[in-house]
């Protein structure tokens, strides 16, 4: 039985040409796509995806073989002719996309193959020797090559035919097959461009060259006539044999019967190549837009092939003319050339739409042989709000509301766009026409647009790629290049007259492909006259933030594109290199934004929380509905991703994983892995006497959860060991300092003893004496050890500071972690963080708010609130005192800092946070100085927390002037953080109008259930009043899954808890059962926390005098 949720390998697309025209005052799309396919035979069912298409029909099913012929006539003087007796001889080999415009050999006379032989192929290399390119001319005996050219939608009209063909009008003899003698026909040879001889008929051999740009022209062969006078009487009257041939999708060639009103046109206008066949029984005028009308199929009411009425055909309007022709212009003589033929329309019995498998299910009549075939379908669907495949986006120009298209096709988007096989190991190359309905708009494709003609962007031929990298936009933008030193040309898309947003999206650009080709030796991957992505960014995310979007992307080019994976269970493979990658770039470039304390506390500890939890998963992780695939883009994925290579990275060291990486990406360039081959390619570049790359890094990508390390003091020795549930034992990378010494080790089984001895550059002294720092690193992914004496806590302030800032980091993140799973006690926790008191920094101060949000869930509705907020008030207010509300110059990411403190404490109710913010606020109101940039957002939050329906107005009206993107989502934060009861409520109805973008309306919502308890209740609720109308615009991926985890993850009683499991029980959500399932983990063991906890923390702020009586 087949398992639609993976398709088989046994049918394989090699190339698409695909044609969009999307309809803005209707919202919907319509299009075309012929799939090229090469199917290994045995089988009598195509499966390809599609998904959520208003209409479908299933227009052909052809053979695509190579047909070889000689002595092929077509000229309008000639109203009548016998029919050449002759018959074709088909090569096994078949017809490939030809992407160099190489001139190709005719085959030299004693090359050519006799009529037993099979002609080679193209793809036969031991046919190379035919296709090399000769410009020189040839000696008498050789035959003069034939000009091949390149398959694809480029735009052809009547002179550039004539232009063309006027390079090759003196054609030289073949030898014949016969006598093996060549004779000089130079009198009977015929111009191209129409001029003829004195004689009537051309003899044999004479070449003609039907030349368009954008398709492929090779030599043919013609079999031998069955006997000698018929091949004389084939030379008295060449016809053309009543057969049809198409050059790809633009040039059709097709005859008909003998009979008195036989006529045969070939004719070019300014778009297409069009060939005409008139006869008594049908006419049919045929052009490229509806050229396989003549073969339509739909469904299962196709017949035989010689059953006309099984046929439909669609009759012109005008059947007695022939637009766009010209008939009174000399036809070309082709003598002898090769066709991509499709002869056999396949019989197809059954045409199935499964939408649940999102899957067409084209059954034939008959077992399909294996070879090239050609699937044609046309399509339209709706452009929707759904920002998923191919969708609406409003833009505004001048003031008026106008619509524009794009797309988002990673995972499985690409199947709401166009039917298609939509899985990552299928690369195949795509010619991409898109139909402009404005002039005003842009057209943006994966590659250069190489023409435009009524409207229609033709873009070139693309490389080999899977069916997410299509790219697809329409709208109103402007843009920004620059040429690297390689000569690439880079450009960045912002909104129309903002350009000024993108410069520094375009400098990071710039240098990160400068800084990828040096460090892995393999350069940018594409043609250098070719964007290499389109970026649209919002100019309040911080320098920081840009630099690693862009980065991240770009690093796609090598991982993804250049590298594609097999399948989605190896999704790691590019995005958790992606994500590394990205930060390595960003450090180099820019060393003062300290990218890797980001990374820590970001990236490192969202994986650990993760892999924390039972309904965690492997980083690679079975996947096989769709909607599982979108769930495995999560922090798995990406951040414990990115934290083994870091791992990795460090181990090997920097010069063996360049090395490794240089050989994984030449090696497979262009074809699509699984994870042991990148573990096969860093084995290269090992020093002797490591251990293997594998061996290591296996259980860390297919066991879920993370090693813990135990760290003890054993007389004066210091013990390692791993301490895992099940008796798991990771072989685990270690890094050890002791001092300023460091180490490289591998902990595996058994524990490991240090002693001052064993490691380098250690300063001896007495393990009792003054405190002693050992940092254990483990690639950013596991968490830091300590030990200061005997492994006990000093808790003094001098201790900490220290450290640097990574490491304050480590030491307060990964004793909340160990709380969170019950390994630390929170006395330990709370002494810890108010040692923090003064913090500036970035990094750490972000993992200190973090802490204390963790807490909030703690000490929410209990007599502890008291205490647990003036332990917030004396750590931050300290901090923000050094700081001051002023930005200064040079101060860097404590601009961070400021606003993080800021909007803490004003969340808490802090009295001198809340009276300068008002005084600010009411400053502004009155005209008398805007609120500083750098801290707006923070001041405006805290105003609302404690504002009434006056604020609520101010911030409304304040967002419906904004015209700026990154305005609006400021001002919808604002909005968000009300908790008046109604004015909340007003907020969460709003947010489903016209006003709030589709994408901003899960950051409204969540935004809400985050800013407190009363907030919480009533997004929960929310929430499920309108999962009717949420679950049709999020179906799927990211934003279903933020907006399910956001109403959910504060939840922290068991009434809570209880409403959500019933909720769940009767409410499916497919495409995000695992965020489901996960989130209300999280919030069970977050409420046995609060339980196990309740009284520690009660005592412990009774102790200190603060707990509410």
């Amino acid at each position: 039985m087949y398992d639609y949720s993976r398709l088989r390998l046994d049918v394989v697309p090699q190339h698409y040409t695909l044609l969009l025209e999307p309809e803005f005052i209707t919202h919907t799309f319509k299009g075309r796509v012929d799939i090229d396919l090469n199917i290994n035979g045995g089988c009598d069912k195509i499966v390809l995806n599609a998904n959520k298409f208003t209409y479908i029909k299933v227009l052909a099913l052809t053979t695509n073989t190579i047909k070889r012929k000689r002595d092929v006539y077509a000229d309008p003087s000639v109203k009548k002719s016998r029919p050449c007796p002759g018959r074709f001889k088909t090569s096994d080999q078949q017809l490939e996309p030809q992407d160099d415009l190489k001139p190709v050999d005719d085959p030299k006379p004693e090359d050519k193959p006799k009529p037993e032989d099979e002609p080679k192929s193209e793809d036969d290399p031991q046919s190379a020797d035919d296709l090399k390119p000769e410009d020189d001319p040839k000696p008498e005996n050789d035959v003069e090559s034939t000009p091949q050219l390149h398959f694809s939608h480029a735009s052809l009209n009547a002179k550039d035919q004539d232009e063309d063909a006027k390079d090759h009008t003196d054609n030289k003899d073949e030898k014949d097959d016969e006598d093996d003698q060549v004779e000089e026909n130079d009198k009977d040879k015929k111009s191209v461009d129409g001029a003829s001889s004195s004689s009537q008929y051309p003899t044999k051999n004479k070449n003609v060259f039907v030349e368009n740009k954008g398709m492929v022209l090779l030599r043919s062969e013609w079999m031998d006539p069955e006997s000698e006078e018929e091949e004389e009487e084939e030379k008295k009257f060449p016809e053309i044999t009543p057969e049809t041939f198409e050059f790809e999708n633009d040039a059709i060639i097709s005859s008909g019967d003998e009979d008195e009103d036989e006529n045969v046109i070939v004719s070019s206008d300014e778009d297409d190549l069009v060939v005409n066949v008139n006869d008594e029984d049908d006419e049919v005028d045929r052009d490229d837009d509806d050229s396989d009308d003549v073969m339509q199929v739909d469904g299962a009411d196709t017949d035989s092939d010689n059953d006309d009425s099984a046929t439909d055909i669609d009759e012109p309007e005008n059947q007695s003319g022939n637009p766009g022709s010209n008939s009174d212009k000399s036809t070309e003589t082709v003598e002898e050339m090769v066709l991509s033929k499709f002869e056999n329309n396949i019989d197809i019995n059954e045409v199935l739409i499964l939408a649940e498998n999102e899957v067409i299910v084209i059954t034939t009549r008959s077992v399909l042989v294996g070879g090239k075939y050609r699937l044609s379908i046309e399509f339209s669907g709706v452009l929707d709000d759904s920002l998923r495949g191919f969708y609406r986006t409003k833009h505004i120009v001048q003031g008026e509301k106008k619509w524009g298209a794009a797309c988002h096709f990673e995972a499985t988007g690409a199947r709401k766009c166009f039917p298609c096989f939509d899985q990552p190991e299928f690369r195949s190359t795509f010619d991409i026409k898109v139909k402009r309905p404005n002039k005003q708009m842009e057209v943006i494709s994966n590659m250069c647009c190489i023409s435009v003609c009524d409207e229609v962007f033709t873009f070139a031929r693309s490389p080999a790629m899977p069916t997410y990298l299509v790219c697809v936009i329409l709208g109103y933008y402007d843009s920004i290049s620059r040429i690297t030193e390689d000569g690439v040309r880079v450009s960045c898309y912002a909104k129309q007259q903002e350009t000024k947003q993108v410069e520094f999206a375009l400098d990071v650009s710039v240098r990160a492909l400068k800084f990828y080709k040096e460090f892995f030796g393999v350069a940018y991957p594409l043609p250098k006259e070719l964007k290499y992505s389109i970026i649209l960014f919002q100019c309040f995310l911080k320098k920081q933030y840009i630099a690693e979007i862009v980065c991240h992307e770009i690093a796609h080019m090598w991982f993804g594109n250049l590298v594609s994976i097999e399948w989605w269970d190896q999704l790691w493979l590019k995005e958790g290199f992606a994500t590394w990658i990205s930060f390595l770039a960003v450090d180099h470039m820019f060393p003062e934004f300290d990218i890797w304390s980001d990374f820590l506390v970001s990236y490192r500890n969202n994986a650990l929380h993760l892999d924390s939890l039972e309904n965690s998963h492997p980083i690679q992780v079975p996947v096989i509905h769709p909607a599982q695939i979108d769930e495995v883009f999560d922090a798995i994925s990406y951040d414990k991703g990115a934290s083994i290579i870091n791992m990795l990275y460090h181990w090997i060291g920097e010069k063996s994983f360049r090395a490794g990486m240089n050989r994984y990406l030449v090696e497979h360039k262009g074809s699509s892995v699984q994870t042991q081959d990148l573990w096969k390619s860093l084995n290269f570049g090992l020093e002797d006497g490591m251990t293997g790359v594998d061996e290591v890094m296996d259980l860390w990508t297919t066991w879920q959860g993370f090693p813990k390390i135990k760290v003890t003091l054993v007389e004066d020795k210091i013990v390692l060991e791993q301490m895992n549930p099940g008796c798991r034992k990771w072989k685990l990378p270690l890094r050890v300092s002791l001092d300023s010494g460091i180490q490289t080790i591998l902990l595996q089984q058994d524990p490991i003893s240090l002693t001052p001895g064993s490691l380098e550059h250690y300063d001896e002294q007495s393990l009792s004496g003054k405190p002693i720092k050992l940092i254990i690193f483990i690639g950013k992914i596991i968490s830091l050890a300590y030990i200061f004496n005997d492994i006990k806590f000093n808790f003094r302030i001098e201790l900490i500071f220290i450290l640097d800032v990574r490491d304050r980091v480590g030491l307060l993140s990964d004793t909340l972690s160990f709380f969170v799973i019950g390994e630390e006690t929170v006395e330990t926790v709370l002494k810890l963080v108010e040692l923090y008191s003064g913090e500036t920094d970035w990094a750490v101060v972000d993992t200190v708010v973090e802490t204390f949000r963790k807490l909030e869930g703690l000490v929410e509705h209990t007599k502890a609130w008291t205490g647990f907020l003036k332990l917030v008030y004396r750590v931050l207010e300290s901090s923000l005192e050094r700081l001051g509300w002023d930005s200064k110059e040079g101060e860097g990411n404590m601009v961070s800092s400021r606003s993080a403190i800021i909007n803490i404490l004003g969340r808490f109710g802090s009295a001198n946070v809340g009276g300068e913010v008002s005084l600010l606020f009411r400053r502004e109101e009155r005209g008398n100085g805007d609120v500083s940039k750098d801290i707006r957002k923070s001041v405006y939050c805290t105003v609302a927390r404690t504002g009434g329906k006056r604020e609520f107005d101010y911030f409304m009206k304040k967002f419906r002037q904004a015209e700026r993107s990154e305005e609006k989502t400021l001002y919808l934060s604002v909005l968000s953080s009300f908790t008046n009861t109604s004015l909340i409520q007003e907020v969460l109805e709003w947010s489903l109008s016209e006003e709030v973008k589709l994408q901003d309306r899960v950051f409204l919502i969540i935004s809400v259930a985050d800013a407190g308890p009363d907030s919480r209740l009533a997004a929960w609720r929310f929430f499920k009043d309108k999962i009717s109308i949420l679950r049709t615009q999020y179906t799927s991926g990211g934003m279903l899954t933020r907006l399910v985890r956001g109403v959910m993850k504060n939840f922290n009683s068991k009434e809570d808890l209880h409403e959500i499991k019933a909720f769940f029980k009767i409410n499916d959500l497919p495409g995000a059962k695992r965020t489901i399932d996960q989130t209300i983990e999280d919030v069970e063991n977050f409420i046995n926390l609060r339980d196990k906890n309740k009284e520690s923390i009660l005592r412990y702020w009774s102790g200190l005098g603060e707990a509410e009586s």
